[in-house]
């Protein structure tokens, strides 16, 4: 019996080997990614620690990313990488473990400037500013998202507020899924009662929606509103914006 154990572990142990030795580029090309609206300049290592350079998804750029393996997770065929990401106007790190049906991407935090992510309208990229996704976590299957959970903030409002002598506090709200795409329902108050509601959804294969509404009387903001793509409805003011293709098409 030990001599039996000590086979399968021998076995096990070369297994893993080879498949360490894999190049991550080999396993990039086979992986269906592309099919999902995802792109790459340049591919680097193997499927123990490599980097993929120019990774975009979607028309939006991300950067370079860097994963590196935990070794012991390939004995137990659920493979988990440690992930870094820069470039692009933005920054994050992660924990993704794979397995044959599902992704799981966990101790999620992202930083991204707003001047930077494609298909925004340029009056909001000009306004600038930082959209943030802390203690979040995403599972992934092949119908969609399954869970996920974690907050995202943005100061982009208050930024646009300041420049007419406005306070308007952080827009926030969580992170969920529903019906198989990643939503996101936000929402912040200013000092006079102004109120922003936005309500975003994205699918796997790219589309997008969007929705933003801004609840206010004061009439230096309605005119600077009057200016941008918000469009008036009553005392709101309302933008959408959707696409089939990517937030960036």
């Amino acid at each position: 019996m030990r001599t039996l154990i000590l086979t399968l572990v021998f076995v096990l142990a070369l297994i893993a080997g080879l498949v360490a030795f894999t190049p991550l580029g080999f396993v990039l090309e086979r992986s269906g990614l592309a099919r999902t609206g995802a792109g790459w300049a340049q591919v680097e290592g193997t499927i123990m620690q490599g980097r993929i350079s120019g990774l975009h998804v979607s028309g939006q750029p991300v950067g370079d990313v860097n994963l590196k393996l935990r070794p012991i997770s390939l004995l137990t065929l659920s493979p988990q990488y440690d992930v870094q990401w820069g470039g692009a106007g933005g920054s994050g790190s992660g924990l993704i473990t794979m397995t044959q049906n599902s992704l799981l991407a966990e101790e999620l935090r992202l930083q991204q400037n707003i001047s930077s992510i494609e298909g925004l309208a340029l009056p909001v990229r000009a306004i600038g500013g930082t959209v943030r996704l802390t203690g979040a976590s995403i599972k992934l299957t092949r119908t969609g998202c399954e869970r996920a959970a974690g907050t995202i903030t943005t100061d982009v409002l208050s930024r646009f507020a300041q420049q007419y002598g406005r306070q308007f506090g952080a827009v926030q709200g969580p992170l969920a899924c529903k019906n198989g795409e990643v939503v996101a329902d936000l929402e912040g108050r200013s000092e006079r009662g102004d109120r922003l509601s936005v309500a975003a959804r994205g699918s796997l294969l790219g589309s997008a929606v969007f929705d933003a509404v801004i609840e206010t009387r004061d009439t230096e903001v309605m005119l600077a509103l009057s200016q941008t793509e918000f469009q008036r409805d009553g005392d709101s003011w309302r933008y959408h914006y959707e696409t089939t293709g990517g937030i960036g098409q």
